[in-house]
């Protein structure tokens, strides 16, 4: 018997899915000879090639840095403990907000 509980919150649309920046992320791969479907392939890749991900993810998210470094990941089979993107240098301030205009960068709730 079906609950309430087994249902999802929220469905996104067709035109949801096409426009999300997962969609996004997933076309990008094709530009890097990765060809993934959905979701469910990006999860699964991105489970196998952890340093692959993030190091594409990281371009792809246009991160602002003085330096990237060549380490992706630093003791991954320390986790917790693993550190990721170990010799990176960058403001974390200036990722926040190099948006431009009336939205907001940062709600803080005490």
């Amino acid at each position: 018997m079906s609950t309430n509980e087994d249902l999802p919150l929220w469905i996104p649309s067709g035109e949801d899915i096409k426009n999300s920046n997962i969609t996004k992320f997933i076309n990008h791969l094709k530009s890097k000879k990765i060809i993934l479907k959905d979701y469910v392939d990006l999860f699964a890749w991105a489970e196998e090639n952890p340093e692959k991900f993030y190091d594409i993810l990281w371009d792809f998210s246009a991160i602002k840095s003085n330096h990237k470094g060549e380490n992706i990941v630093k003791d991954r089979h320390l986790m917790p403990g693993a550190k990721w993107f170990p010799d990176a240098k960058l403001n974390f301030a200036e990722n926040l907000l190099q948006k431009k205009g009336s939205e907001y960068a940062l709600i803080f709730e005490d």
